[in-house]
């Protein structure tokens, strides 16, 4: 695939059987009557073709320039995967591609900023709109996807709202708060706290209770805080999931590659923004008290539900069992089929199969059977 280059608008084609993705206008080119036009440069944006296959679960990734998400091996492409992932690359790479992502959104900043700037799009709904529960990851985190397979099952099996990988208790593994270490005897903890360097939301919790409040959120210290806060510390609504865990190396990228190495723009530091987050909901020993905890919520387990004697086991899955691979233009092919809607200000990708042809010159000219027989209208 080629690198995601430009920022998209997704446009979807109701049930059009060709399942084409518009992607964000870039500024008009100037009048061309050529149909070959040259493709705008890199810029901000969302860059969005969506998914060939069924996968109920979406991993949402602070991507740089030295994430450990941005490994080729971290993602696998095994039908048996229940999740897609969407980037949020904030690096300085213009060449920076994710073949394996649906999408990537190309902007400046920390992760709870850029997932406020994604949300605000106005494509979003459409985004998220397949998916049942979602994953908002740091970029320094080490998950293998079977792991996150796992993790996603217990959250879902168990139909928390908020909760979060175990991590791994390893001497390079570490977490600033003891109960988010991995209990390996658990499948699941309940608890009144997860961290928010990977967090995973249901559909209706990250739609009422995490983005409304992201405006002023950079880093996101206290957004971890807020969030059970605003389930009332609801007893079976967040967990730990000790069935599996992720790593957090101890050692630190260098200066300036983290997503950490970011500046409020208002100037906060990392503790200005909990602080201020925490005085404005009143989030302290005293809504403790009055939700019932008896001590703060990093250190409040309700329960916890057993490792089966024979471990953890997925049920057999298979998420996307006959893909439509994306279509790869032969030499010329593409200029013709994308230069009619470039001279427009927008550019075109097409997701088909054989079976999606139809009588549209644009979708036939994606097909893989038709697309050298039709000329340009």
């Amino acid at each position: 695939m080629k690198a995601l280059g430009l920022a998209l608008v997704v446009f979807f084609m109701g049930n059009h059987p060709c399942q084409g993705r518009v992607l964000h206008p870039s500024p008009p080119p100037e009048a061309n009557n050529s149909w070959n036009v040259a493709p705008s440069p890199p810029s901000q944006g969302l860059e969005y073709i969506g998914s060939p296959c069924f996968r109920p679960y979406l991993l949402i990734a602070a991507v740089g320039d030295n994430s450990a998400l941005g490994s080729p091996a971290w993602l696998d492409d095994s039908p048996g995967r229940s999740f897609d992932m969407l980037a949020m690359y904030y690096g300085n790479d213009t060449a920076f591609s994710c073949p394996s992502c649906v999408g990537t959104f190309r902007h400046p900043g920390a992760k709870w900023k850029l997932l406020h700037l994604l949300a605000s799009r106005p494509e979003w709904d459409r985004v998220m709109q397949p998916y049942q529960a979602f994953m908002v990851t740091d970029d320094d985190l080490l998950m293998a996807p079977h792991d996150l397979d796992i993790g996603f099952d217990v959250f879902s099996r168990h139909s928390l709202d908020l909760g979060q990988l175990s991590v791994c208790p390893s001497p390079d593994s570490y977490t600033w708060w003891e109960l988010m270490y991995q209990n390996s005897s658990n499948t699941l903890r309940y608890t009144a706290f997860v961290e928010n360097m990977a967090p995973m939301f249901s559909k209706s919790m990250l739609t009422k209770h995490v983005l409304p409040h992201l405006e002023d959120a950079s880093i996101g210290w206290g957004l971890d805080f807020l969030w059970p806060f605003l389930l009332r510390y609801a007893r079976e609504s967040v967990g730990v999931v000790d069935a599996v865990c992720m790593t957090h190396p101890s050692t630190k990228p260098e200066s300036g590659s983290s997503i950490y190495a970011t500046t409020h723009e208002k100037g906060w530091t990392p503790r200005q923004e909990r602080d201020k987050l925490m005085k404005h909901w009143k989030i302290n020993t005293a809504a403790y008290r009055r939700h019932g905890l008896k001590l703060a919520p990093m250190q409040t387990q309700f329960a916890a539900v057993p490792l089966p004697p024979a471990g953890y086991v997925l049920p057999p899955s298979s998420y996307c069992p006959t893909p439509i691979a994306p279509w790869r233009p032969e030499a010329g092919v593409e200029s013709l089929a994308s230069a009619r809607w470039v001279r427009n200000g927008i550019r075109v990708v097409f997701l088909c199969s054989v079976a999606s042809c139809s009588a549209a010159w644009y979708c036939r000219r994606c097909c893989r059977t038709k697309r050298a027989s039709i000329a340009p209208p």
